[in-house]
C-alpha cells in the first residue's frame, strides 16, 4: 500500500509542479483525499446556508469568509490568500448577512472552523494578507495535542509556544 501512496504522490507533483506541497508527510490515504478534495474544488468556493454546514465538515480545517459583496478590498486579500494556501485548507466564501448572523458573526471576518478545540476562531476586519495567513495557519493547529514526525513541522512552523507533558508509565511524551 505504501509503494502505491507514494506513486500517487509523485505522479501528483509531476502532472501539478507548481504545487510546492504534496498530500503529507504521512501519506495515508486520508491525507491523499483531502489533498484531492482540495484540488478539485475552486480555491474560494461560494458558500450558503443551505452548504455551509456540509463544507464546515469537508476537511479538519475550512476557512469561510464573511464579506460585503461590495468590499473589493477583503475579498481581494482573501482570495489572494485562498490561491496561496489552497493545498493545505479549504476555503469557502459567502455575501450572506443572515447567514453571518446567524454563525454569531459580524461582516467583516473570516472564519477558521475546525474538528478540534473550541470548534472556530474569528478574525474581524481590518485585513491584510499577512496577518489573515498567521490567523489561519495558527488556528489551524490544535491547542494540544500529539508531537511526533508528522506533526513537528506543523507546530514549529506557527511559532506557538511548546510545552511537554510526560507519562513515566507509558514512557513517552504526550
Amino acid at each position: 500500500m505504501m509503494f502505491q501512496l507514494t506513486a500517487v504522490k509523485e505522479r501528483l507533483l509531476r502532472e501539478n509542479s507548481r504545487n510546492s506541497h504534496s498530500p503529507g508527510p504521512e501519506l495515508t490515504s486520508c491525507s491523499i483525499i483531502s489533498y484531492m478534495t482540495k484540488q478539485s474544488l475552486p480555491a474560494v468556493s461560494p458558500v450558503t446556508a443551505a452548504t455551509l454546514d456540509e463544507f464546515k465538515s469537508a476537511d479538519q480545517v475550512v476557512v469561510v469568509a464573511y464579506f460585503d459583496a461590495s468590499d473589493a478590498k477583503s475579498n481581494s486579500t482573501f482570495g489572494s490568500l485562498a490561491s496561496t494556501l489552497r493545498d493545505s485548507y479549504l476555503f469557502g466564501a459567502t455575501n450572506d448577512v443572515a447567514l453571518a448572523t446567524a454563525e454569531g458573526v459580524q461582516q467583516p471576518a473570516i472564519v477558521v472552523y475546525k474538528q478540534f478545540d473550541e470548534g472556530k476562531d474569528i478574525l474581524n476586519a481590518p485585513f491584510d494578507a499577512e496577518s489573515v495567513e498567521h490567523f489561519v495557519k495558527t488556528s489551524a493547529v490544535p491547542l494540544i495535542g500529539e508531537v511526533g514526525p508528522e506533526t513537528y513541522s506543523t507546530y514549529m512552523a506557527v511559532g506557538v509556544y511548546d510545552m511537554r507533558i510526560l507519562d513515566k508509565k507509558a514512557n513517552q511524551h504526550i
